[in-house]
């Protein structure tokens, strides 16, 4: 007698979390020395900002603290220019946006940033405000 075979289980392919997550409303005058990002994320649950590498003019001076709404992500100053570092803060889906708000010593100047977030330790975002 001939056992047919097992049919295989069908995948479903993930959406590609990256591409839920976005970067907008860059504001180079969020507030005295500082600028910020609003977070979009429409992946339907909470990610978590793990990994920040951020690189900054130099104008700017040192990085002060890094923010993700009202909760410090880094707080220890760094020389300019540029910051390599893991964080923890989770960003909510739907609305409002998360804001990442970042103040540095003297100024905050318009354009030269490039910001490279990672979420839940696998996906990369790059930001770049030429």
């Amino acid at each position: 007698t001939l056992t047919p075979s097992p049919v295989p289980p069908t995948l479903t392919p993930t959406p590609d979390l990256c591409s839920m997550i976005s970067f907008i409303s860059f504001d180079p005058d969020a507030g005295t020395n500082e600028v910020s990002w609003n977070i979009t994320n429409t992946s339907g649950s909470t990610v978590t900002l793990t990994h920040i590498n951020l690189t900054w003019p130099s104008a700017n001076g040192q990085l002060n603290w890094i923010k993700l709404d009202s909760s410090n992500l880094w707080s220890t100053v760094v020389p300019p220019n540029n910051i390599d570092v893991n964080v923890s803060g989770p960003v909510d889906s739907g609305l409002p946006d998360e804001k990442l708000l970042i103040k540095f010593q003297d100024e905050d100047i318009d354009n030269g940033y490039m910001l490279i977030a990672t979420f839940d330790g696998v996906c990369d975002v790059t930001v770049n405000v030429p």
